[in-house]
């Protein structure tokens, strides 16, 4: 018998205000996306025709990975003092101070992040999780859906 993993209800609370997707196959809302509300025993969805229950065993949350950031969203919160560069693998972002080739952040898709001392760490973890960021490896465990970028 296999277990299947989920989302501790503690986790899910940091998705609240965030798109989750529902994932019950005999459920009539399988599939949609919408905010989530609120979370107890149930966690109340809101859609754009109204309100749905669920269990909140049936949400996933709808996250980016890092390298979906975009340039003007690492500017918010840095400043322009760095230059960014994308991997050529495609699974993690590099950024370096104008003029020196040495990173003093790397962010990879599977959360982990290597940086300089001097970097308020903490405040890069919430600023990634405050734009939807998977920063928990999530998305490649299947707890968490890949939001594509248009």
């Amino acid at each position: 018998m296999s277990e299947t993993r989920q989302l501790t209800p503690q986790q899910l609370g940091q998705c609240i205000n965030k798109q989750v997707q529902i994932d019950c196959i005999y459920n009539p809302y399988h599939g949609q996306r919408g905010i989530l509300v609120s979370l107890s025993a149930r966690a109340e969805v809101l859609f754009s025709g109204g309100f749905g229950m669920f269990s909140p065993n049936y949400l996933r949350p709808v996250l980016r990975l890092p390298t979906d950031v975009t340039n003007q969203e690492w500017v918010a919160h840095f400043g322009d003092i760095f230059v960014i560069t994308q991997a050529e693998e495609g699974d993690h972002v590099l950024f370096c101070y104008p003029n020196e080739s040495k990173p003093f952040l790397t962010i990879w898709n599977d959360g982990e992040i290597g940086c300089d001392e001097m970097l308020p760490y903490a405040s890069l973890i919430d600023y990634l999780r405050s734009i939807g960021v998977d920063t928990n490896n999530w998305i490649k465990e299947g707890l968490a859906v890949h939001k594509q970028m248009p």
